[in-house]
């Protein structure tokens, strides 16, 4: 369809033409836009970074397409749509909705670049965690796998090498048999006959290496399984019954040693290699928005300390369940000497790390949390203490100082009395130890 316009004079007035035709926004590209972004879902087979692109978009064409008295999408209004689009399933809901809240008033004042930075690093953190881990089982099977094709291969290596030996010592006689069965099958009445004559003869007893016969001078069988042995036997007897006892048989035994036989083997070397599980920092704490409780796996570090009566599980590092043996008060202290005593401490032994519960640290203690640059981060408290962090394997951690050393000075003075007393002075000095 042409559309017909009228001709203009000037460059201004063609470009207001053109702005007038084509520079106007378009209500169903702003309600087909507002329509998509409202039902966006994260895809499990889509990356982060392709979500973060296709939203993006989205928030483009709304903003483009939008109203001239409407207002662009606000900065708080743009982050919570992002987070809502990565709620796609119960388990995802409960992860993001413990970010929402630990982040709280900053996901209003934060930058949308920011967000999707420490989404991208949650993200990250929460696919780690989804993946098994048993990878030790795996290697410990494909090892034992090795080792089994290594020794069939050797055992058939040294059947190959015996039956090789076993078979150029019959080749002789496999030629002579079957030149005398090219000789009497001739016609199949010769073959008939030999093959009755034949059919009589004793099986051969199965290849043993471990046995020797003396009159063969071989190993395989034994000198009482030999069929010829036995025959000579049987005739030296006969002949000794008929002959005069006086008879000696020419017969010599033989002491030379049976002949070595020379097998190529081969040696399977395995290396294995454990990882020895490094030492646990008292002092190092990790910082994780999915943990409901503190733990802490040194016993000696709890005050006022009871053993739980019932079983107590407890969720740890990323939200996985641990079984609690009591629960106690813990003290920190930063760098500056503050301190800070945290309760309801539980007693997890079997827990790599300790951990801080984000949450309980907002609610009960009031803590402060926020970024101070892409790996690093502080946490503040309302007396005055305050730690700082960083980010190790993309794992918020942060260290505390020793706690306070007590010296104590003893001064003996010696009473003049006849009582012989004594008077002990005991002055108490605080010296705070920084880590």
């Amino acid at each position: 369809m042409l559309k017909l316009v009228d001709v203009q004079d000037d460059a201004h007035a063609i470009w207001q033409r053109v702005q007038d035709e084509y520079g106007r926004s378009s209500n169903l590209e702003y309600v087909r836009a507002s329509n998509d972004l409202a039902l966006l879902k994260k895809d499990d087979k889509m990356s982060i970074n392709d979500h973060i692109n296709r939203f993006e978009q989205l928030v483009y064409e709304v903003n483009y397409n939008k109203p001239a008295a409407t207002p662009n999408l606000a900065v708080s209004v743009i982050n919570l749509k992002f987070l809502n689009t990565l709620m796609t399933d119960r388990a995802s809901s409960e992860k993001w909705e413990t970010f929402i809240n630990a982040k709280g008033l900053q996901l209003e004042q934060m930058s949308t670049q920011q967000l999707y930075a420490e989404v991208r690093v949650n993200a990250a953190r929460m696919k780690q965690t989804d993946k098994p881990a048993d990878t030790s089982s795996s290697e410990a099977k494909a090892l034992a796998t090795e080792l089994q094709q290594a020794l069939q291969a050797l055992t058939t290596q040294f059947s190959e090498g015996v039956q090789r030996h076993n078979g150029n010592k019959s080749k002789g006689k496999d030629q002579n048999q079957s030149q005398s069965q090219g000789q009497h099958g001739k016609n199949s009445g010769n073959r008939r006959r030999y093959n009755q004559k034949h059919s009589n003869r004793r099986p051969r007893y199965p290849y043993d290496p471990d046995k020797y016969c003396k009159h063969h001078d071989t190993r395989g069988h034994s000198t009482d399984e030999c069929h010829a042995a036995n025959r000579n036997r049987q005739n030296r007897s006969g002949n000794t019954n008929s002959t005069n006892s006086n008879f000696k048989s020419s017969y010599q035994p033989n002491f030379n040693k049976p002949r070595n036989f020379s097998v190529n083997t081969m040696r399977l070397i395995v290396n294995s290699t454990t990882a020895e599980p490094e030492s646990r920092d008292p002092h190092a704490w990790i910082v994780d928005s999915a943990a409901n409780a503190y733990i802490t796996p040194f016993r000696e570090k709890l005050h006022n300390y009871r053993e739980f009566t019932n079983q107590v599980r407890v969720k740890g590092f990323a939200g996985k369940t641990k079984l609690a043996r009591g629960t106690g008060s813990i003290t920190l202290t930063d760098r500056s000497g503050k301190q800070i005593t945290l309760k309801d401490v539980v007693y997890v032994p079997e827990s790599p790390d300790q951990i801080l519960s984000l949450m309980k640290l907002r609610r009960e203690e009031q803590a402060d949390f926020w970024f101070t640059a892409t790996e690093t981060f502080e946490i503040s408290f309302p007396n005055g203490v305050l730690f700082p962090g960083k980010s190790v394997n993309n794992i918020l951690h942060i260290w505390t100082s020793s706690s306070p050393a007590l010296h104590i000075n003893a001064v003996a003075t010696h009473n003049a009395s006849k009582r012989s007393c004594w008077r002990i002075c005991v002055f108490a000095r605080v010296v705070r130890i920084r880590a």
